[in-house]
């Protein structure tokens, strides 16, 4: 009679990710870079591969955020673009085994951390972007000026939208500081 143990995984790391701005800091598997990915792991037995011990749905029971890892360990999520890149924090890693012939090893946290990167988000169709503004009327003072009065363009203009899918939208910073700001709505 004998017994077979576990097999220990003693490490495991993450692919590099990114993603195109989209407001969020969560790594929402959105885009094709944007998905979970683990780039390796320490002590497989031979013959076997990456795939015979983390399943994709496996990989559901991990999340993950961009953000910045600092120097005392405290992360802070952050879902801005960034040119030198990001750390991306993974939790529930101890969940991540789809194989019961493995083990994580204790030093596995449930945490562990990767890199990432958010890119700039280009504009490339004006139909999908979206600027809520009030009706703008003044009387007649011989300008194009907006500003009349107390009212002026930063007083009337509001959200600016762009509609990435059919579910997902991101608000663009943007201000309203010249009182001879123009609107027009097409």
């Amino acid at each position: 009679q004998g017994t077979i143990n576990q097999r220990s995984i003693t490490a495991l790391s993450f692919k590099d990710i990114s993603k195109t701005y989209d407001g969020s800091a969560a790594v929402l598997g959105q885009q094709d870079t944007d998905k979970l990915a683990v780039g390796s792991v320490t002590g497989l037995a031979d013959g076997e591969k990456l795939t015979d011990v983390i399943s994709t749905d496996s990989l559901k029971n991990v999340s993950g955020q961009y953000g910045s890892k600092a120097a005392n360990g405290t992360f802070t999520p952050d879902a801005n673009v960034v040119s030198t890149g990001k750390d991306v924090q993974y939790t529930g890693v101890r969940n991540i085994l789809s194989n019961t012939n493995y083990v994580l090893d204790s030093s596995i946290s449930d945490t562990a951390y990767g890199k990432g990167m958010i890119n700039q988000l280009g504009i490339k169709d004006l139909s999908k972007l979206n600027l809520a503004a009030d009706t703008i009327t003044k009387e007649y003072d011989g300008s194009a000026s907006v500003a009349h009065g107390s009212v002026t363009a930063a007083s009337l203009v509001h959200d600016l939208t762009y509609k990435l899918s059919d579910t997902q939208s991101v608000t663009i910073g943007y201000t309203v500081d010249d009182k001879n700001a123009n609107y027009e709505s097409k």
